[in-house]
């Protein structure tokens, strides 16, 4: 048995309390799932119905369990088993099934704390922190039976999707992960086509492309329209470029592929999280498809999360420069090219004494010098945070 702290008139008000709300519990619970579901499919009521029964069956049992002061270990699991085969039934992938179980937990737990008076706050605290203390044992159960019942019905998962989704959500607890080699290092890759609306038949879009690699220990995930690729660190860069090219080629689409290098295996989710957060960035600024290092958009990154009015200002900076296309043209190419006056030039299709000159104009209508390391810091900041204006 475990100490629970929760007792009395308190422990009665809080079973009380969720009793009351189970129906509005497996309400919001099924509205979560229907939120991560609806991107590819309508959720059919009949398993509307029985998704949300089967929630409130387990919650029930939840407090049971609490109210009697079990060890989680006790728990009755035959409704989180069926969970997992109706999600198998409604053909959903491995990233729906473990979006849709997340979403669920966050938005019953916002719910009650919502709900709740503060006569029961304290008992619900200690409650919420009891289920969470075995939340990866029950998702577990949930995935196993997910995938058995997928196998039953002739749809199986590779292993390789299989650890990739585990190393995606930071489970490498996860048994499909067993056998993953830990002492090595790993590169992530997300993979964005320019046409994002991938979710319909996105693995059937992908699988041309995933074939080639299916044999070269390469671990991979769908999720929210990206490909995320995990290989190991011998793979390098040369990889993400190869994969820019061939996806490209396979959906006939440009893409952009942000990459986060040498990352141990406990930190691959976060590594995914550091390109997701690069590619919305570059999305943000304009930037076209290509392969980029996630590091590598760090300086734009702190640059658009500082003050909005210190923005302001700084944007002020290159105005004068904006209304004149070719000096601004001008400016961009320079910062990109990183202050290099051949490969400036040769972008820009001018003479190098060409480029000279508008720097100089630039030099003349802002005061700040591109030509001189000190100045072209903040020039660039201004620059970066004209463009996010401009593509917001």
């Amino acid at each position: 048995m475990f100490n629970r702290q929760t007792a009395g008139r308190e422990l009665d008000r809080l079973v009380v309390f969720i009793s009351s709300h189970i129906d509005a519990i497996g309400d919001a619970m099924t509205a979560a799932i229907d939120l991560v579901v609806a991107a590819q499919r309508q959720l059919p009521p009949v398993h509307r119905a029985r998704i949300k029964h089967l929630i409130q069956q387990f919650s029930m049992d939840l407090i049971e369990n609490f109210r009697e002061s079990a060890e989680l270990n006790l728990l009755k699991v035959d409704t989180l088993r069926e969970i997992g085969h109706a999600y198998a039934e409604l053909n959903c992938t491995e990233a729906e099934v473990r979006s849709a179980t997340n979403t669920a937990v966050s938005s019953i737990v916002k719910y009650l704390f919502e709900q709740s008076a503060e006569s029961v706050f304290s008992g619900l605290i200690e409650f919420t922190a009891y289920y969470y203390e075995g939340a990866e044992r029950f998702n577990q159960i949930i995935f196993s039976e997910f995938r058995s019942h997928l196998s039953e019905l002739g749809r199986e998962i590779s292993p390789a999707e299989l650890i990739g989704q585990a190393l995606l959500y930071g489970d490498d607890s996860d048994p499909a992960a067993r056998d993953v080699d830990r002492n090595v290092r790993y590169t992530v890759a997300m993979v964005v086509s320019e046409n994002s609306d991938l979710t319909e038949g996105g693995r059937g879009i992908w699988s041309r492309f995933l074939d080639n690699i299916e044999d070269s220990h390469v671990y991979w995930a769908l999720s929210d329209n990206a490909l995320v690729l995990i290989f190991p660190e011998s793979s390098k860069f040369c990889f993400a470029e190869e994969t820019h090219r061939q996806v490209s080629h396979w959906i006939g689409a440009r893409c952009w592929v942000t990459i986060f290098e040498e990352q141990k295996i406990s930190k691959i989710s976060r590594a995914v999280a550091e390109c997701r957060e690069s590619y919305a960035c570059l999305r943000r600024l304009g930037y076209a498809p290509g392969v980029y290092n996630a590091r590598s958009t760090l300086f734009e990154r702190v640059i658009l999360s500082a003050d909005p009015e210190i923005l302001e200002e700084v944007k002020k900076i290159v105005r004068p420069v904006i209304d004149r296309p070719k000096l601004a043209e001008t400016l961009f190419a320079w910062i990109t090219h990183r202050a290099r006056r051949g490969a400036t030039a040769k972008s820009l299709g001018i003479h190098q004494r060409t480029l000279d000159y508008r720097l100089r104009q630039i030099r003349e209508i802002t005061a700040f010098d591109p030509a001189d390391n000190s100045t072209l810091g903040l020039l660039h900041c201004a620059a970066i945070a004209w463009s996010a204006d401009r593509k917001s």
